[in-house]
């Protein structure tokens, strides 16, 4: 066949972002991170495939970069989500389907160093009602899959190590 992979090559001042900060993205149908960037977002497709990413500027601490829920990847699901500096948590509530897991991606990728988890877990209210939280850690992520008998919102927490960062 002719189809060949496409490269793409694109600056970030096209995409509506500054060319002075580092990025990171998600890429939802690869289910991979799209390695740190800066002025240019270089990507290759194979045939017939697209790429839906989620972007996220790198920051000096642990953040959402990707959920598993939905193509907008946390948009329609992530209702909120809180960093504490002093207790390297990084917090949320998530719009859980009953009988679905449903994974968060944590970038633990940062201006700082990468952070590493020291653990995941659910609300006392949440445990009750049967949630789990399991982690999984990756290249540059950290996976935390919650499964939930009820659809229900899900407030979730994933702490980091004291001596994850330089």
């Amino acid at each position: 066949s002719d189809k060949k992979e496409l490269a793409v090559e694109r600056s970030v001042k096209d995409l509506g972002l500054s060319d002075a900060v580092e990025y990171v993205a998600f890429e939802f149908w690869g289910n991979a991170l799209v390695p740190p960037f800066k002025g240019t977002l270089k990507l290759t497709l194979p045939p017939a495939s697209c790429a839906v990413l989620s972007v996220r500027a790198v920051a000096d601490h642990p953040q959402l970069i990707s959920t598993s829920r939905h193509i907008m990847q946390g948009i329609v699901d992530v209702l909120e989500e809180t960093w504490a500096p002093d207790t390297r948590v990084l917090s949320g509530t998530s719009k859980v389907v009953g009988g679905d897991a449903y994974e968060l991606r944590v970038l633990t990728h940062s201006t700082k160093g990468a952070w590493k988890a020291a653990g995941a877990e659910v609300s006392k209210e949440d445990q009750a009602a049967g949630v789990t939280a399991a982690v999984a850690e990756d290249a540059g992520l950290v996976r935390v899959t919650l499964k939930s008998p009820k659809s229900r919102d899900v407030r979730w927490k994933v702490r980091f190590a004291p001596d994850s960062t330089p």
